[in-house]
C-alpha cells in the first residue's frame, strides 16, 4: 500500500517476533520488498531498523527506507538510498479493544474423602499470554503457584492429596489464572469431603427397608413438654417416591411419602421432599396433617433420611400447629 507516500505496488512480508516476557509486544522485522516501478525507476523497500509492536495499544511502528536504482547513475544496477519513513499504524486484533482478563473453565465440583488424591483439571486462555496460575486453600494446605512464559492456552491438571486428617465439610479451592498485563481471574471449585465420598449407593438402597427413627419433638403447642422418642419404620420404594409407614410422631401409624430428588451431579445425596400429607382422622375426632417445614434431605452412603415435619389438626375450618419433629430414618 502507500504508507511510505509513495504507491509503485510495493508489499512486504513482515515477521512478528513476540518479546517472551510480555507476548502482547515484540518486534517486526523483514528483509526486501517486492519491486515496484513508476514508469522510470524500479523501487523497493528495506527495513531502515527493527518495527515493534504492542497489541493492547493497537499500534505498529515501522522503519522503512525506499530505494530505487538509477539507471542514468555510474552503477546502473545499484540500488539508491531515497528517504527512510517512519510509520505508526494502528491495528485491529480479535477480542475488542484494550487487554482482557484470563478465561476459561476448572472443574467446579469434587468429592472425595480424606487421604485421598484429586486432580484439579480445567483449560485456562489468555489473547495477552498468561504468566502464572495459582491454587488455594488455606485449610487444605494447597498454596501452589505455576509459572508460565506467556502462553496463550494452559491445560490445568494439578494433583494434589487431602489431608487425612481434613474434617468433613466443604472446601472452596481458588484457582487465580494471571496474564502478562497483571490482570486475573479467579475460578472456585468446591471441594466436598466426606468419609463415604466414592460411595456408589443411591436412593434404591432404601428400598423395601426397615429403619431406625429418631426424632426430636422440639417445638409443642404447651401441650407437653419436648423429648426425644425412637421407633423403627418400614420403606417402599415406588420410582422416585418413598413412603415411610410407622408411628414414628409418637401418636399413632401413618404413612409419609418423600419424593427423593438426586443431586445433579451425584446420585447418592439430595433431596426428601413432600408438601403436605394428609393422615385422616384420629381416635380423638380430629383431622391430622403433616407439613414439611424446609427441605429435606438424604444420604445414600451415610444411610440417612433427614426431615422437618409439623403436625397440625384442623379446628373449625382451620389449622392449627400442634408439636414439631425433627426425623433421622437410618439404615441400621
Amino acid at each position: 500500500g502507500d504508507i511510505a507516500n509513495y504507491d509503485v505496488g510495493i508489499t512486504i512480508s513482515a515477521t512478528i517476533v513476540p518479546d517472551p516476557e510480555a507476548p502482547t509486544t515484540g518486534t517486526i522485522i523483514y528483509n526486501e520488498s517486492t519491486e515496484g516501478n513508476d514508469g522510470t525507476y524500479d523501487y523497493r523497500w528495506v527495513m531502515g531498523e527493527e518495527g515493534s509492536y504492542d497489541i493492547c495499544s493497537q499500534t505498529m511502528t515501522l522503519s522503512t527506507t525506499i530505494q530505487y536504482i538509477d539507471i542514468f547513475g555510474p552503477d546502473p544496477t545499484a540500488w539508491v538510498d531515497w528517504y527512510t519513513s517512519t510509520i505508526t499504524a494502528s491495528i485491529s486484533v480479535e477480542g475488542g479493544v484494550g487487554p482482557a482478563v484470563p478465561n476459561g473453565t476448572v472443574v467446579e465440583n469434587i468429592s472425595a474423602a480424606p487421604g485421598d488424591e484429586v486432580s484439579l483439571v480445567g483449560t485456562v486462555n489468555d489473547l495477552q499470554g498468561l504468566t502464572s496460575i495459582s491454587v488455594v486453600n488455606s485449610d487444605l494446605g494447597l498454596n501452589e503457584v505455576i509459572n508460565l512464559s506467556g502462553e496463550l492456552s494452559y491445560e490445568l491438571n494439578q494433583t494434589f492429596t487431602i489431608p487425612g486428617d481434613t474434617s468433613e465439610g466443604d472446601y472452596s479451592i481458588e484457582t487465580t489464572a494471571t496474564n502478562v498485563e497483571g490482570l486475573s481471574t479467579t475460578f472456585v471449585t468446591n471441594l466436598l469431603v466426606s468419609n463415604s465420598a466414592g460411595c456408589s449407593d443411591d436412593v434404591a438402597i432404601f428400598a423395601n427397608q426397615t429403619l431406625d427413627a429418631n426424632v426430636f419433638f422440639s417445638e409443642t403447642d404447651g401441650s407437653f413438654d419436648p423429648y426425644e422418642f425412637s421407633a423403627t419404620v418400614a420403606t417402599v420404594l415406588n420410582g422416585d417416591a418413598l413412603t415411610i409407614t410407622g408411628d414414628f410422631m409418637d401418636f399413632f401409624e401413618m404413612d409419609l411419602t418423600l419424593t427423593m430428588v438426586p443431586d445433579a451431579n451425584d446420585s447418592s445425596f439430595g433431596e426428601a421432599l413432600f408438601d403436605i400429607e394428609d393422615l385422616g382422622e384420629a381416635d380423638d375426632g380430629l383431622t391430622y396433617r403433616l407439613v414439611q417445614v424446609e427441605p429435606g434431605s438424604y444420604n445414600a452412603c451415610e444411610r440417612t433420611i433427614s426431615v422437618v415435619l409439623d403436625i397440625e389438626y384442623e379446628d373449625g375450618g382451620t389449622w392449627v400447629f400442634y408439636y414439631r419433629g425433627e426425623a433421622e430414618f437410618s439404615l441400621p
